[in-house]
């Protein structure tokens, strides 16, 4: 009994995590293809461009970038919240009948 609803569980949190790569992939693809790409002028074709606003350019993309992850976290944890309220009557069905 105990190895049914491990293989089970397993087999479950493979489709779902697959899927749920599956959807952020494709999410993250998609921005990132939205986004217009500039190309950063070298030291050599900028003069007198300071290393202080090439530190501050660098930190501005990343924050950027950080926020592009805290959204796709957000996202992924509203679909496990979501999967979980739905799974969670079936399992204490199962509990209580088994």
């Amino acid at each position: 009994m105990g190895r049914d609803r491990f293989a089970g569980g397993f087999l479950l949190g493979a489709v779902f995590g697959g899927a749920l790569g599956g959807l952020l992939g494709a999410t993250l693809a998609n921005r990132a293809q939205s986004r217009p790409r500039t190309r950063r002028p070298d030291a050599a074709e900028a003069p007198g461009y300071a290393p202080e606003l090439r530190i501050e350019e660098a930190r501005r993309g990343l924050e950027e970038r950080i926020s592009q992850l805290n959204d796709a976290i957000d996202m992924v944890q509203q679909q496990v919240r979501d999967v979980q309220t739905l799974t969670e009557p079936e399992a204490l069905s199962e509990e209580i009948g088994g």
